[in-house]
């Protein structure tokens, strides 16, 4: 684990060059084009608080957009999401009084958070250059890492240190399947 301070600098500056690069997609060819209520609606059948989420990620939206440009903005906010948890998580590594198990957890977690973070920056390349199916297999890395934080976590759950990280990681985990599910809605359907 001595070197996760050194990955996760590395993963933070290829993610964050790459969200650079990303900059603001612009439509895909054969991408479906409609309002942002009926693509949140789609991107999140049946589960009204993430179809919300959605509603509040687009923040003004377009009267109708190529649902790209929606995959786009709800990836890069669950991209910029990412770095409240590594700063709750360094914190709590500071804390001389956390657990050795604690401390395992938590770098685990920054290591896991480094490889979500560098597979969702590799993600926004690929949907800002419109190559919207290769972006799945970086999606299912994103969602992998998280997931094996929110395990490393769930341990810990009910203690109140640990309980905002838990649940900071729970809604990054749901802001990046939010991004997923929009980019396969984006897929042009030809």
């Amino acid at each position: 684990m001595k070197n996760t301070p050194v990955i996760f600098a590395v993963a933070l500056s290829l993610a964050t060059a790459a969200i650079r690069f990303a900059g603001s997609s612009e439509a895909c060819p054969g991408s479906p084009s409609m309002a942002v209520e009926d693509a949140c609606q789609k991107a999140t059948p049946g589960d009204r608080k993430t179809y919300w989420l959605c509603m509040k990620i687009m923040e003004a939206p377009p009267r109708e957009a190529d649902v790209t440009i929606y995959a786009a903005r709800a990836g890069k906010r669950a991209f910029l999401s990412y770095a409240a948890f590594n700063t709750e998580a360094g914190e709590q590594l500071r804390n001389k009084s956390l657990s050795g198990e604690m401390k395992d957890a938590y770098n685990g977690c920054l290591s896991d958070y480094a490889t979500a973070k560098a597979a969702l920056g590799a993600v926004l390349q690929k949907v800002d250059a419109c190559d919207l199916k290769a972006s799945f297999g970086d999606f299912d890395a994103a969602l992998a890492g998280l997931e094996r934080c929110r395990v490393r976590l769930a341990g810990w759950q009910n203690d109140v240190s640990v309980d905002l990280e838990y649940e900071g990681v729970v809604d990054d985990k749901t802001e990046t399947a939010l991004a997923y599910s929009l980019t396969r809605l984006a897929v042009p359907t030809s």
